[in-house]
């Protein structure tokens, strides 16, 4: 067969291989194929990349997405969900949260722990018996940094003061594709909370998102559906805390569902689905 034949049948194969903790029926989302015509195309379950700056609200939005499971590596970050008062407390109050930050930087786990329950999340949604409606992670960016660590004392070198060989880079890359797609895959809404970085092009100061290395940056942003840049405008003396889903002259974003170009996080993350499309199936 042609190479381009080769390719499509050996898809299915390099996908599972590359996603383990998968279950095949959730991986057959992407690795089967069908005919259909783009007015009959349905809205999937999106997976979200929110990132932007510190303060600029990414975990206070994350946290209103309804039916919400948390995986954390950011410790207290959190409890900004029952601190911060207004319309969508109770929804924030009411999230689900897996801490697996390293208590001890030095003999770094929560990667692995991470890691293994990412693929039991994956089981009980294929079972039926996942008990929330969405997963977040919070963020991509610790997350990194405990992989990091893992890597690094899993080589013998100092989980603080080590240095990632080359073969390690490609390690780490690999880890982070996986959890990506392991996301990617689940049929329901999932969110990756991550900061930001600052770039100059043409005299011009723009943001985007902060990946590692040279290899990050051009593979990881194409694994989401949705890039929405996260920031705050000063009305007056006041601030409005947005979601920008369309690129501007100064950061980069996508949205395949082509929301607006700004959307206010009073909100809520689950109208702002809404409006994307996506309706939470009937639980009945």
């Amino acid at each position: 067969p042609s190479r381009a034949v080769e390719d499509v049948l050996e898809k299915p194969r390099r996908f599972r291989e590359s996603t383990p903790n998968v279950p095949q029926n959730l991986s057959r989302r992407y690795t089967g194929y069908s005919l259909v015509k783009i007015k009959d195309l349905k809205a999937s379950p999106p997976n979200i990349c929110l990132y932007g700056e510190f303060g600029t609200g990414k975990t206070a939005f994350g946290l209103t997405c309804p039916g919400l499971r948390i995986l954390s590596f950011e410790g207290d970050n959190l409890r900004v969900g029952a601190t911060l008062e207004d319309k969508l407390t109770s929804v924030r109050e009411e999230a689900d949260i897996e801490e697996f930050s390293d208590q001890d930087p030095t003999k770094p786990i929560g990667f692995e722990k991470f890691k293994a329950r990412l693929g039991e999340i994956a089981k009980e949604v294929e079972a039926g018996s996942y008990k929330n409606k969405s997963l977040g992670l919070d963020s991509m960016t610790a997350l990194l940094d405990s992989a990091t660590r893992a890597i690094l004392r899993r080589s013998g070198k100092s989980p603080i003061n080590g240095n990632l060989s080359q073969p390690e880079w490609g390690v780490l890359f690999k880890e982070l594709k996986s959890i990506v797609m392991q996301f990617k895959v689940l049929p329901i809404p999932t969110f990756m909370i991550l900061h930001e970085s600052v770039i100059t092009v043409n005299d011009m100061t723009v943001r985007k998102m902060a990946l590692p290395g040279k290899a990050f940056p051009a593979e990881i942003p194409r694994l989401f559906s949705e890039i929405w840049y996260c920031t705050v405008k000063k009305i007056g003396d006041k601030k409005q805390f947005v979601i920008q889903p369309q690129s501007t002259d100064v950061s980069l974003s996508r949205s395949n569902s082509n929301l607006p170009a700004e959307l206010d996080m009073n909100l809520g993350m689950g109208e702002v689905l809404r409006k994307a499309g996506y309706v939470y199936p009937d639980p009945s």
